[in-house]
């Protein structure tokens, strides 16, 4: 490599680390979509690897650390590495070496969710921001509280006597179901909003880095097909686990080991329902591009789906062993709809 492109590279990745903490430091005040640009981010690194290697992008991570402890300090440049230096690096470090996008996806996916757990674990040693990591699951407790005080003391406002007592005789049932519901969020922090944020971070990582790749001279397969997404059948075994454990938890004698069982089924159940949930999604994609559907019939039947969200999960479930797309496959003859129909 002669120096003009030594030059060229270093100043290339000084600008894509100022880039990344720039984008991180905005992120912080849009609200709306504060959480796209923090996933976007990634980008420059995932592509500073791709194109130049492990030692580059050590440098450019280097930097944006340095650069970010400038801007937000130390706390927050620390926690850029789980949230987007080690997805980024990872993904690109896999799609480098020859394995499978979509394979790289989920294994980067994996690595990536272990590694923030980790790094969660040791995260109030880094100050205030990694205290506050700590404090999400009591701020979901005040939060559950304050919403049971709040339905109880509006139920206890209506005027109407019979109106009231019958929302009383229905409220011990509707406060219990909630409870329930917060219990289970709670057992999801942290490990599942890890795995949801590493999920959409990679995702976009790979739509955005895909259409940019070609202006570094370098080149990858994009994901496949939405509509083409399928997972291995084994995936039930998480989903059946995490059924057992959630709920028999209870009847264990060890206090602890019920509070472990608990976590862990809860996390297994919310990761294998959501991936679940993606192949339903898949499959209903399949459908809008089989039966030529048009924008708004794909509109309006998305939107039923993310209503009726239990149904894409089981359909995912069932469709591992049915089958859908092949079989439809060997059927001829697909109608097809006009582009301009309405679902409305």
């Amino acid at each position: 490599m002669n120096s003009e492109s030594t030059i060229g590279r270093g100043a290339n990745i000084c600008i894509m680390a100022l880039l990344t903490s720039i984008i991180v430091f905005a992120s912080g005040f849009m609200p709306l979509f504060g959480t796209v640009l923090l996933a976007l981010s990634a980008v420059p690194g995932f592509l500073v690897l791709l194109a130049n290697g492990i030692p580059w992008f050590c440098g450019y991570g280097l930097l944006t650390i340095f650069s970010m402890s400038r801007i937000g300090g130390w706390s927050a440049a620390l926690m850029l590495i789980p949230m987007l230096l080690i997805p980024a690096g990872f993904f690109a470090f896999l799609i480098r070496s020859g394995i499978d996008t979509f394979k790289s996806f989920f294994i980067s996916l994996t690595i990536s969710c272990f590694f923030s757990l980790s790094f969660w674990m040791i995260s109030p040693v880094m100050g205030d921001a990694g205290v506050e990591m700590w404090k999400q699951a009591e701020y979901l407790n005040v939060w559950a509280q304050s919403f049971e005080k709040a339905v109880i003391e509006k139920v206890e406002s209506i005027e109407n006597v019979k109106v009231r007592e019958s929302y009383i005789d229905a409220m011990p049932i509707f406060l219990n179901e909630a409870r329930e519901w917060f219990e289970f969020l709670g057992c999801l922090i942290p490990f599942s909003f890890f795995f949801g944020w590493h999920f959409f971070s990679l995702l976009l990582i790979s739509l955005v880095g895909w259409k940019l790749s070609r202006k570094y001279a370098v080149s990858f397969e994009p994901l496949p097909d939405f509509s083409t997404w399928k997972f291995d059948w084994k995936l039930i075994w998480l989903f059946v686990a995490g059924w057992v454990m959630y709920y028999s938890a209870d009847s264990l004698f060890n206090p602890s080991l019920s509070h472990l069982a608990k976590v862990v089924g809860a996390n297994f159940l919310a990761i294998s329902k959501f991936l679940y949930m993606v192949m339903g999604f898949s499959l209903l994609f399949w459908l809008f591009e089989t039966y030529k559907l048009g924008v708004p019939n794909r509109i309006g039947l998305s939107l039923l789906a993310v209503l009726f969200n239990q149904l894409l999960v089981w359909f995912g479930i069932i469709d591992i062993w049915a089958d859908f797309r092949a079989a439809a496959a060997k059927k001829p003859g697909i109608s097809e709809t006009d582009d301009d129909d309405s679902f409305f």
